[in-house]
C-alpha cells in the first residue's frame, strides 16, 4: 500500500499527493526485532512515512495496539487496517465479495475477523477517537506508580517492608538529586522509567543493587546539561537498568508473581472486574530426570508452586554467584561505561549516541544477547 517513498528509485509508481497508506507502527509481542543495515535496533520512520503519503487521508497509527485493546489480539489489527482501507474506497471489490472473503478467513480458524473487519470500517472517518482509550491506558501517572512500587513488597513480613522502606527511600532520594527528569519538556517518561528500575534492582538484590543503579545514574545526571535537556541521562537509564538485572531464575520467578506484572497481563488482556471479567493463571511446569543419556521428561499443569519455591533461594544463594558469566561482563562493561561517559564531557556526543543505540536494545529486549565483542563495538563507535 506503500508508493513513492523513492521518487527517483524502484517505488516510483505515483507522486505522495495521490499516495495513501493504512499502516501499523506499532511492533508485535512476537515479532523479531526491527534492525538496520548495520544490524542496530531501528524504528519505524513515522515521518518519512507521513512525507510519502497523502494527508490527512493517510492513517499512521498503532493498530496493534488498538487491537489488543479491543479485541484482546494484536494480529487482528491487519483485518482492522482491511476495513479501514476498504470503507475509505481504497479497496475497488464490492462489499458482498470481502465480506465473504473475511467470512472464509474465519471459518478457516482466525476468530473475530468478521468482527475486527467491521470495527476497522466504524472507525475510518473518526479515527482519532478509536486511540483515545488505548493512549489513557498506556498513560502512567507518577505518584500512583511510586505508590504501587513501594506496596507491591507488601507488608506481610518484616523484610517486606525493610525492602518497602528501601524503595521508598531511594525514590525519594532519585526525585530530590535528578528533579530535571520530571520537569524537562519531552522527558516525562525519565522518571517513571527511573521508578521501575528502581522497584526492580531492589527487587533483584535490595538496597545495595537499587542504591548502585541510583548513584551511578545520578553521577550521569551531574556531568550532563539542561541545554542538552539531560538525554545522556535519560538515554542511559533504561540499559543500566536491563544491565544491572541479571535474569536469572530467581529474579524471574519474583518478578513473575509480582503485582506489576498481574497488571501487566490484566491490561493487556483488557480485563475489566467491572463488567465481571476474570482471569486465573496455570503454569506448566516441565520437570525432568536426567541419568547419563537417558532422561525423562514430564509437562504438569500446575498453579505458581514452582515460581514460588525457586524464590524462595532469594535468601540462599548470594549475589555475586548469580548470573551468567556473559551477564556479569554486560553488567561490568556498562558500569564501566556509565562512570567513564560522566568523567569525559568532551566526548559527549559520542556516548550520547552509543547509549540511544544501547537504549534501542534495551527497549527491544536484545541487550542481554549481545556478545562480548558487539558491546564492545558499540561502546568505542565515534558519531
Amino acid at each position: 500500500m506503500l508508493r513513492s517513498i523513492d521518487p527517483r528509485g524502484r517505488l516510483n509508481i505515483g507522486s505522495p499527493e495521490k499516495t495513501i497508506a493504512i499502516v501499523n507502527v506499532d511492533s508485535l509481542e512476537q515479532q523479531a526485532p526491527l534492525t538496520d543495515q548495520s544490524g542496530f535496533p531501528a524504528t519505524i520512520d513515522e515521518t518519512t512515512l507521513m512525507n510519502a503519503c497523502k494527508l490527512p487521508e493517510s492513517v499512521i497509527k498503532g493498530f496493534a495496539s488498538l487491537s489488543r485493546y479491543t479485541f484482546h489480539n494484536e494480529r487482528l489489527g491487519d483485518v482492522v487496517q482491511l476495513g479501514m482501507a476498504y470503507q475509505m474506497g481504497l479497496i475497488p471489490v464490492t462489499l458482498d465479495a470481502i465480506q465473504v472473503a473475511v467470512g472464509e478467513v474465519e471459518k478457516s480458524g482466525f476468530a473475530r475477523s468478521v468482527e475486527a473487519f467491521e470495527f476497522g470500517r466504524r472507525v475510518a472517518h473518526n479515527s482519532e477517537a478509536a486511540w483515545i482509550p488505548v493512549r489513557e491506558e498506556q498513560q502512567e501517572d507518577l505518584d500512583r506508580l511510586i505508590r504501587r512500587s513501594v506496596h507491591v513488597f507488601g507488608r506481610r513480613t518484616r523484610k517486606k517492608v525493610k525492602l518497602a522502606g528501601i524503595t521508598e527511600r531511594l525514590i525519594a532520594q532519585a526525585r530530590e538529586q535528578m528533579q530535571d527528569l520530571e520537569t524537562i519538556e519531552g522527558a516525562s517518561h525519565a522518571m517513571l522509567d527511573v521508578v521501575t528500575g528502581i522497584r526492580r534492582c531492589v527487587l533483584w538484590g535490595g538496597e545495595e543493587v537499587g542504591s548502585l543503579f541510583v548513584d551511578t545514574l545520578h553521577k550521569l545526571y551531574l556531568s550532563d546539561s539542561k541545554v542538552t535537556k539531560r538525554m545522556l541521562t535519560r538515554r542511559a537509564i533504561l540499559p543500566l537498568a536491563e544491565a544491572i538485572l541479571v535474569r536469572d531464575p530467581i529474579y524471574l520467578a519474583k518478578l513473575s508473581r509480582s503485582p506489576e506484572i498481574r497488571k501487566k497481563i490484566h491490561t493487556m488482556l483488557n480485563i475489566r472486574h467491572a463488567r465481571g471479567d476474570e482471569i486465573s493463571r496455570r503454569y506448566l511446569t516441565r520437570i525432568r530426570l536426567q541419568i547419563w543419556n537417558w532422561s525423562l521428561r514430564v509437562d504438569v499443569r500446575s498453579s505458581d508452586w514452582s515460581a514460588v519455591f525457586v524464590s524462595l533461594f532469594d535468601t540462599v544463594i548470594p549475589l555475586k554467584w548469580r548470573g551468567s558469566t556473559q551477564d556479569k561482563k554486560l553488567r561490568t562493561l556498562l558500569l564501566d561505561a556509565a562512570i567513564e561517559a560522566s568523567s569525559t564531557p568532551s566526548a559527549y556526543d559520542d556516548w550520547q549516541n552509543r547509549f540511544a543505540v544501547l537504549q534501542k536494545h534495551a527497549i527491544n529486549g536484545t541487550l542481554h544477547h549481545l556478545t562480548e565483542e558487539e558491546l564492545t563495538t558499540i561502546l568505542q563507535s565515534k558519531g
